[in-house]
């Protein structure tokens, strides 16, 4: 039998894409997407998701980077960009989050509440949680790490904001 709690909803390139389709196409807001604001947008669903849903939003682990959150598979995807706008053209919501309300609900609030944020205010904002912290460690701020950062610690922090 499987466990609906290991279980991920959509893959994290398709929320990749639904960032990058709301960066474009935001009525509210036309915005830029970086490779670091990304990966903070990433995070913070995987992060509101399991804390509401008690699932994982997607399956690819999240690390503890010197500059935050990671998703390795994401960072490969688009590091070519550096510290530059992402600029893949995303026409359409990805389908698999079009057709679940629940999981384009938590994406939309995420994307509202730290959409107004930039890529490096994101950073900070992440190396102040104790997620991110604990996953680092004693480790020194520039030394490099690929440890998990955990649903669970996620869902232990985030839970006392609900």
């Amino acid at each position: 039998m499987r466990n609906d709690i290991d279980h991920a909803v959509v893959d994290v390139n398709d929320v990749a894409d639904y960032f990058i389709y709301k960066s474009q196409f935001d009525a509210r807001r036309r915005s830029s997407i970086s490779p670091l604001k990304l990966q903070k947008l990433l995070y913070y669903s995987q992060a509101w998701f399991y804390t509401l849903m008690e699932r994982k939003l997607f399956s690819d682990k999240i690390e503890a980077w010197v500059h935050g959150p990671v998703v390795p598979s994401i960072y490969d995807k688009y590091k070519r960009y550096g510290y530059n706008d992402i600029s893949k053209n995303v026409d359409n919501i990805p389908q698999s989050i079009k057709r679940n309300e629940d999981v384009k609900d938590i994406l939309d609030a995420v994307w509202y509440t730290y959409n107004q944020f930039d890529a490096k205010t994101l950073e900070k904002i992440s190396h102040m949680e104790s997620p991110w912290r604990k996953a680092r460690g004693d480790l020194k701020a520039y030394q490099p790490s690929n440890r998990e950062i955990t649903v669970e610690d996620m869902r232990n922090y985030y839970k006392t904001y609900i």
